[in-house]
């Protein structure tokens, strides 16, 4: 070329840098006649970002001339996002503050970061304080809590907690929530068995005509199963919902591990005890699918009331194979314990306890939730935080004495989780 302009060398240079040819990148970006503006500046530290060579790309951005909020933003999502793993989420903070200026992107690269540190506080602070939110703010928050445990003391449980952004999502009205949201959300919805929650998510699916609709329709499909309604979930495979049927939703006829997770799950939550050891021995007949950890805890959760039908020795079997599985689940000894109290062996299920006691594992209080009037109403075991408690507590006790005054006769053999 007879003439080049800054356009041009910047053009080769980004080229150089999408390759991952940085070595050649930065011959050109360092040669004395190259014409360089912001823009290919932020190029080529761009590409030592892409490359997690963080270093290199520090000391080009503070020797940069001149910045623009894009510049700042490559930085913040280097240290925030690319070395999340690393803990480099408060190096990220520091570019944050240090910023003239901040748009969406900034903010959703700083939430980001936190949300894949698990700090999930600072996360929500963050998203809190947002002057403005875009579809990947919510999705951001929405994935972080269902994927990297719960929030400190704002709110208690990470299925939940998503379901109450969505839900905020949906009052804020600003963006309109896309594939990802829902596929999000329904899952939440199947962790926590919210039947209610899931049809009415699915009601606003199908005001909705998505490019395509695979996964949602798949994720409709696991919320179904989850909840127990196996006839809706035969019933939207059938209907021919999605005109590509991946391996998620054929779930129902090619068996994988997954696939075996999702029918014990649904067989426990519909009380299809038979259906579920049938669908396990099938699994272990299966010498091409590993029988993985959460194929016993669904088989334990399936099992575990096995007094009602009198087999109690398939419990148990599940829950010493579980305990020796996860020996640092609190659940599993609790399950095992129950078993053990359920079939007259005090002495085993004592010790069980004893031994949860001296490794100190306790299991999370129980949850459960309500949405009355569009608020959503959160209880733990034994929290007495609600401003209706004492209406409440003294509702159940009113409750208890009419089920009493009824000769009902509690079932004596079911140990309930009193202290842990």
């Amino acid at each position: 070329m007879r003439e080049r302009d800054v356009v041009t060398w910047t053009t080769m240079i980004t080229g150089y840098v999408k390759c991952g040819l940085l070595a050649e990148a930065r011959r050109l970006f360092d040669r004395a006649d190259v014409m360089k503006n912001v823009v290919t500046w932020t190029a080529m530290v761009s590409g030592y970002v892409i490359r997690n060579r963080i270093f290199e790309a520090k000391k080009l951005f503070e020797a940069m001339p001149v910045r623009n909020v894009v510049s700042w933003n490559t930085m913040v999502e280097g240290y925030a996002q690319r070395l999340a793993k690393n803990g480099r989420v408060d190096e990220a903070r520091e570019v944050f503050e240090r910023m003239p200026e901040r748009n969406v992107v900034s903010w959703n690269a700083m939430v980001t970061g936190y949300a894949k540190n698990k700090r999930l506080d600072e996360a929500f602070d963050l998203f809190k304080r947002m002057p403005e939110r875009d579809l990947p703010s919510w999705n951001t928050m929405i994935t972080g809590f269902i994927q990297n445990g719960e929030l400190g003391n704002a709110m208690r449980g990470d299925s939940e907690a998503a379901l109450k952004i969505f839900t905020e999502m949906i009052r804020d009205g600003q963006v309109k929530p896309n594939e990802g949201t829902f596929v999000n959300v329904l899952g939440a919805c199947s962790d926590l068995a919210g039947l209610g929650e899931g049809q009415q998510i699915h009601q606003m699916i199908s005001k909705t005509v998505y490019q395509d609709m695979t996964f949602v329709v798949s994720a409709l499909i696991n919320m179904y199963s989850k909840c127990g309604e196996l006839g809706s979930a035969r019933k939207m495979f059938d209907d021919g919902a999605t005109h590509q049927r991946d391996l998620v939703s054929w779930n129902w006829f090619k068996p994988d591990g997954v696939t075996y997770v999702g029918l014990l799950s649904a067989c426990s939550h519909a009380g299809l005890v038979e259906d579920g050891l049938s669908y396990f021995d099938e699994l272990l007949e299966d010498r091409s699918i590993q029988v993985r950890d959460d194929h016993y805890t669904c088989l334990v959760d399936l099992c575990a009331g096995c007094n009602v039908y009198g087999d109690l020795k398939v419990g148990k079997l599940a829950a010493e194979e579980l305990v020796k599985e996860e020996p640092e689940n609190a659940g599993t000894y609790l399950l095992l314990s129950n078993i053990y109290a359920s079939s007259g062996k005090w002495g085993e299920a004592a010790r069980v306890r004893l031994k949860m006691k001296e490794k100190g594992l306790k299991k999370q209080p129980g949850c459960s939730w309500i949405e009355i009037g569009n608020r959503v109403h959160v209880f733990l075991a034994r929290d007495k935080s609600h401003c209706q408690s004492n209406l409440i507590y003294s509702l159940l006790h009113d409750l208890n004495a009419e089920i009493k005054k009824a000769w009902y006769v509690a079932n004596s053999d079911f140990i309930v989780d009193e202290e842990f």
